[in-house]
């Protein structure tokens, strides 16, 4: 079982105006949410590029794996022609008790330059018209042969009294099958989820192997990359889900289905990277 980490510190107790039915947590580490990991000396804005081409329709970024894009959303992995993960359904949201706040696509662009080449996205909130915005690079470095996720993340402006029930900057979701999934973080811990599984956990570590069927996902958050610093994310939130008896994996990197006031997000601006590892047998 997973353990609990640490308590959070004084700037996370709970709001007294905070309904009983969504209190956050007081298990989880500051580092769940953007306020609390958030570091002096972090990159905030993204790295300078060179843009060469539009990319905003169906398109594939070719390298030591193949990633395959749909309007800017990240939908499927290959090698070598053979797909290994599909229908990933890449989306940014953020939910209140109130309303929900979805993401659209406003560009995609290939980049390129030495040793790093890529696909960079815009995604801005689908019905709000302000400047809070995520940029996501996808990289492939020619050097180090590192397929990176560089995420800058503008979280969105809630109303004072909000209170957050879901957010995600790059959630996709994976089939739970008959042989189920298993999640090894850098803490030796396995979790192990099964198509009878309803849960909504949080998973301590930095790195972590999701293997399902006869392939592994490799996710890894990178502290540091090419000088600059990123956020530290220290856990991975997943939760399950049920679409027409099918059971999904949800995977939420830097995400939170933790109830949790809007102070907790508004005006934070961040900056973090992850690493992606496939294998298959």
């Amino acid at each position: 079982m997973v353990k609990k980490t640490s308590k959070m510190k004084q700037l996370f107790k709970i709001p007294a105006t905070t309904p009983d039915t969504v209190k956050p947590r007081e298990d989880l580490s500051p580092e769940t949410f953007p306020i609390g990991r958030k570091i002096k000396d972090a990159a905030e804005a993204p790295a300078e590029r060179t843009l060469t081409a539009n990319m905003t329709g169906q398109v594939m970024l070719a390298g030591i794996i193949d990633l395959h894009f749909n309007k800017g959303s990240l939908r499927r992995i290959s090698r070598d022609g053979k797909t290994l993960l599909d229908k990933l359904n890449c989306k940014t949201k953020f939910s209140t008790l109130e309303n929900n706040i979805e993401y659209r696509n406003e560009s995609a662009f290939a980049f390129d330059g030495e040793p790093e080449y890529g696909l960079r996205t815009l995604q801005v909130p689908h019905r709000k018209k302000n400047s809070r915005r995520i940029v996501s690079d996808y990289i492939f470095n020619r050097d180090s042969e590192q397929c990176l996720i560089n995420i800058s993340a503008e979280y969105p402006l809630f109303e004072p009294d909000a209170v957050v029930t879901e957010a995600a900057l790059m959630e996709f979701q994976l089939p739970v099958t008959k042989r189920g999934i298993i999640i090894r973080s850098d803490k030796k811990e396995d979790t192990i989820i099964t198509s009878e599984d309803e849960l909504n956990i949080i998973i301590p570590g930095r790195s972590f192997t999701i293997t399902l069927e006869d392939h592994s996902l490799g996710l890894n958050f990178i502290d540091k990359y090419n000088s600059r610093r990123f956020v530290q994310i220290r856990n991975l939130t997943v939760k399950t889900k049920t679409v027409r008896r099918k059971k999904y994996l949800l995977i939420n990197p830097a995400g939170s289905y933790t109830a949790a006031p809007a102070e907790y997000y508004n005006g934070v601006k961040e900056q973090l990277c992850i690493e992606l590892i496939l294998n298959s047998d």
